[in-house]
């Protein structure tokens, strides 16, 4: 992989990583992942979530002046869906970047332009979405896990280490919130405000997802582990009190 080349060529790289991941990581542990992650080469480790308290603020505003439902833009799946399918309700996308762009923006400005940003998640179709933008390279769970066994690192043999910026538990748990998941449920409720078969009950922001069960479903993902395990995993990852030492 190129960030693999741009590692071992002595290059700066830091990780945003998707909320999903406590249910990607096998049996080690969210702080040991961290430290996989340092040893592969990376200067920095951070959720992409970090950014979400200002991702929410800006869709307040959003849906303040909307006088109706906002689409959210967060799953690019869904975003290609509304472009192809229902071109009515493209005014309705919300004006604004995905997490993974907004945090990847955010990285580049602290950690400075020329550090390359890794976004990691279950989903290939971040790759697409990546171009053009901040994020240098979207890699799947898939490809982590086959990087760090290339590598010869067992996460769940390392001390485990804390990531460099720590987001609030209600942001950790935004991985299982979807008002809805799956391409034709989505597509029925985009039919359906198109048609104006959705009472419209005042402004709301719609967060639809292209996999069945949310994110955690994503084919990038790299285990197959039923869906309520995962969910359960990110959970555990958000009450456990155990907080790693640097």
């Amino acid at each position: 992989m190129a960030v693999q080349r741009l590692l071992a060529d002595g290059g700066r790289a830091v990780v945003s990583l998707a909320p999903s991941f406590p249910a990607a990581i096998g049996r080690a542990e969210p702080g040991q992942l961290v430290s996989a992650l340092r040893r592969l080469g990376f200067a920095a480790v951070e959720e992409t979530v970090s950014v979400l308290p200002e991702v929410v603020r800006r869709r307040g505003e959003l849906l303040a002046g909307a006088g109706g439902p906002v689409i959210g833009t967060s799953c690019p799946v869904i975003v290609r869906l509304v472009r192809r399918e229902f071109p009515a309700l493209v005014s309705r996308l919300a004006e604004m970047v995905s997490p993974m762009i907004w945090h990847a923006a955010e990285l580049k400005e602290r950690y400075g332009q020329d550090t390359a940003v890794v976004f990691i998640s279950p989903c290939p179709a971040k790759r697409a979405e990546a171009r053009g933008g901040p994020v240098d390279y979207a890699l799947t769970f898939k490809d982590l896990l086959g990087w760090l066994r290339e590598a010869g690192v067992e996460a769940a043999a390392l001390p485990p280490r804390s990531f460099d910026v720590v987001p609030p538990d209600w942001a950790r748990l935004s991985v299982l919130v979807s008002r809805v998941s799956g391409v034709s449920q989505s597509r029925a409720l985009l039919r359906s405000l198109v048609e104006g078969l959705v009472e419209d009950q005042g402004p709301e922001f719609l967060e639809l997802l292209a996999c069945p069960g949310g994110c955690l479903s994503g084919p990038g993902m790299g285990v197959s582990l039923p869906v309520a395990v995962r969910r359960q995993r990110v959970m555990d990852f958000v009450t456990d009190s155990r907080g790693p030492e640097r």
